[in-house]
């Protein structure tokens, strides 16, 4: 580099780092400017580097710029020195420049907001709060929607419109998934949409509790694949069953506390899938005779603190109901008004609390299955028979009643837990209440007991009493020991001679003898002695055609049966859970008048020596349900000509031989891991009822399951193949 050419250079440095630290106050410099272009062309190739310098000041400077310039909200707190703050207001030309950059800078993030939760650019302007339609876009995806506590006085239109597939859509590529499950509940709802039927036909479950409903759409039955309804604390009269008559795959529906009144019509009479009802407080005062006829596989009853004077247990007496509540109501009188002897094969629950029940029933009443009772606080003086008939009964709640003694047959109930008599006019304890192992709980307070010794002693400790008096009366002399020792063997002996007594005095009500529950690994002398021909039983017009052994532990079938002297008039013999097994066959019986053999919950893997051992020629109905059958032989129905009935519910099951079920009228299949439903079942002419729920295959879907025997067969007829479908 030449002399003059390098101090020319530097010079120019020097010049250009004055101008710049004045620039703070007064604004960028033209003559930096000038300098930049001219002094690019001029300046030599090893002074570069001064070039450089230059470039780097201006794009400070810029950058400075554009910092002074952006409002807080796009640059965040930004560090400048005081001397750039005063410049910057000084070259504000009014106050409506950073007013206008503030608006447009913070349009950008609402609109980004948008798209977050409106792909479809539709945003509500109905007032629906964005919360809730990023429930109904998300719905889209899961077929689930709950908006409950939103505050809705009606369904959203939006609803409607992000959930409803456009008129021609291909099910099989549509990215929508059909809302299955719908919850609004505690809003303010006042009506239901006429389009809620029409575009929600795939709902399986609505709560709309806690709203105020008053009317119901009359399309509803449109919801074909419902099974359950909660409409519970709204205000709907008692029209609205009109547009609930045709929901036949319904199975539960709530209605509790709405304004129901007057009679309840018999619209429930076509759903026949219906297993639970709750009409529970309300202002029903009568219930139409008809009204629950046809519900076949109704469960459960409720229909507490209403204005009932009667209940028609008559309507319900052949349907499988397990459960029935008519606490808090007026009934009086009797409780079951019926001119014969009835049988409630399946009821469990029976609460009738709170009412001025006098008599529970004029007539014997054969409760098989019972295990509760709950007749608090009535005005009841005595039960007549009717616990002789309740075997099974565990907790009998008798409190707030006029008895003036124990009902008959409490001391017989060889299953109680729970006993309450509190509240009445009793003076004294039976003794032979000591007698019942499997009590737990006695309440007895409120009574008029001479015996004042036990008024503060236990459960435990008042049947240790008992137990000892009852030794006394007889003159049985018992071993020394605690309160936790079994009676003697005489003790034992009479326990078992009243036992049958009692049994004989169920054969001369409903012809039935019931060892259930005993824990019997066979069958006690006393008992073959009491009923063998030449006994104390007599063989009569009221000949025993029941033989009740369930809850036993039987490991196989007892022969002794045969030696009854009412063998050849026994009917039905009921054997469940037990502990029967594969080898629970091995003992040939022959029993000529058998209809109906009830073998479930036995673990039961075969029926070919059931088959080859056993002759029932009259046998209709066969329980095989809750045991492990993997196979049902051929020979079953070739054997047992007669057979109309067969229970395979819970097993396992992997597939059917149609030829195994010809000539069945009902078949229960449900509940095992049937993979294949084979079309050939259709051509089984004598088929009435078929049940195939619950198993792993695929076709046919669910809502064809749900309708019924005669879907499922259709069904099955249209995939025969052509030469049998002619036939």
């Amino acid at each position: 580099m030449l002399p003059s050419d390098t101090s020319s250079a530097q010079r120019s440095v020097s010049r250009v780092k004055t101008r710049s630290v004045s620039k703070t106050s007064t604004g960028p410099d033209k003559s930096v400017l000038d300098i930049k272009s001219s002094s690019q062309p001029t300046l030599p190739s090893r002074t570069r580097s001064v070039t450089a310098v230059l470039r780097s000041i201006s794009r400070r400077e810029v950058k400075e710029k554009k910092v002074e310039n952006l409002t807080p909200t796009q640059s965040g707190p930004v560090k400048r020195s005081v001397s750039t703050a005063k410049n910057y207001r000084s070259r504000t030309p009014s106050s409506s420049t950073p007013q206008r950059s503030q608006s447009r800078a913070t349009v950008k993030p609402i609109r980004e907001k948008k798209a977050s939760y409106d792909p479809f650019n539709l945003l509500s302007k109905s007032g629906t709060s964005k919360e809730i339609l990023k429930k109904i876009q998300a719905s889209r995806r899961t077929g689930v929607l709950d908006m409950s506590l939103a505050k809705l006085s009606e369904l959203p239109e939006e609803m409607f419109y992000f959930l409803s597939l456009p008129e021609g859509a291909d099910l099989k590529h549509k990215s929508l998934t059909p809302l299955r499950e719908l919850t609004a509940s505690k809003n303010s709802l006042e009506v239901l949409d006429d389009r809620f039927a029409d575009q929600f036909d795939s709902l399986i479950n609505i709560d709309l509790q806690y709203n105020n409903l008053r009317k119901l759409p009359v399309n509803l039955k449109k919801l074909e694949n419902l099974t359950m309804l909660n409409l519970s604390n709204n205000k709907l009269p008692t029209e609205c069953f009109k547009a609930l008559c045709g929901l036949i795959g319904l199975v539960n529906l709530d209605l509790h506390n709405n304004h129901l009144d007057g009679e309840i019509p018999e619209y429930f009479a076509g759903m026949t899938s219906l297993q639970s009802v709750d009409l529970s407080k309300n202002d029903i005062s009568s219930i139409n005779e008809a009204a629950f006829s046809g519900l076949i596989s109704l469960k459960k009853i409720d229909l507490s603190s209403n204005r009932l004077k009667s209940f028609p247990f008559m309507s319900v007496e052949r349907l499988p109901v397990q459960e029935i509540n008519l606490s808090y109501n007026k009934i009086s009188g009797s409780l079951i008004s019926t001119a014969r002897i009835s049988r409630f094969s399946d009821l469990q629950i029976l609460r009738a609390n709170h009412n001025r029940i006098e008599v529970v029933s004029e007539f014997a009443i054969i409760l098989p299955v019972l295990e509760v009772l709950d007749l608090y606080s009535n005005s009841i003086a005595s039960l007549g028979m009717l616990l002789i008939c309740t075997p099974s009964l565990t907790t009998l709640l008798l409190g707030r009643n006029i008895m003036p003694k124990l009902p008959e047959g409490v001391t017989g109930l060889a299953n109680l837990k729970t006993l309450d008599m509190t509240h009445n006019q009793l003076t004294e304890l039976d003794s032979e209440l000591g007698l019942i192992d499997s009590l737990e709980l006695l309440k007895w307070e409120g009574n008029k007991f001479v015996e004042k010794s036990l008024t503060y002693l236990t459960t435990k400790d008042i049947k240790f009493r008992l137990r000892a008096r009852l030794e006394q009366e007889q003159g049985v002399s018992v071993e020394s020991g605690s309160p936790e020792q079994d009676s003697s063997e005489e003790l034992a002996e009479l326990i078992l001679l009243q036992q049958a007594a009692k049994s004989q005095a169920r054969a001369a009500a409903g012809a039935t003898v019931d060892l259930s529950g005993r824990n019997y690994r066979e069958i006690p002398e006393s008992i073959l002695d009491h009923y063998r021909p030449g006994g104390i039983y007599r063989y009569g017009s009221e000949a025993v055609r029941e033989l009740l052994l369930q809850r036993n532990m039987f490991n196989t079938i007892p022969g002794s049966i045969q030696d009854f002297a009412f063998a050849d008039a026994l009917e039905t013999i009921d054997l469940s859970s037990n502990q029967l097994g594969d080898y629970g066959f091995d003992t040939p019986i022959s029993l000529r008048s058998v209809t109906n053999l009830n073998l479930s919950g036995n673990s039961i893997s075969s029926l070919y020596m059931f088959v080859a051992n056993f002759q029932l020629p009259c046998l209709a109905r066969l329980d095989l349900s809750f045991n492990k059958l993997d196979d049902i032989p051929q020979s079953l129905v070739k054997v047992f000509t007669n057979l109309e009935e067969l229970n395979l519910h819970e097993n396992k099951l992997i597939e059917i031989d149609v030829d195994a079920l010809k000539g069945l009228a009902k078949i229960d299949i449900s509940n095992n891991s049937i993979s294949y439903l084979p079309p050939e079942l259709s051509l089984i002419k004598t088929i009435v009822e078929l049940k195939v729920a619950g198993n792993t295959f695929k076709n046919p879907r669910p809502h064809v399951v749900q309708k019924g025997t005669e879907a499922i067969l259709d069904w099955l007829k249209l995939r025969l193949p052509e030469d049998d479908s002619m036939e």
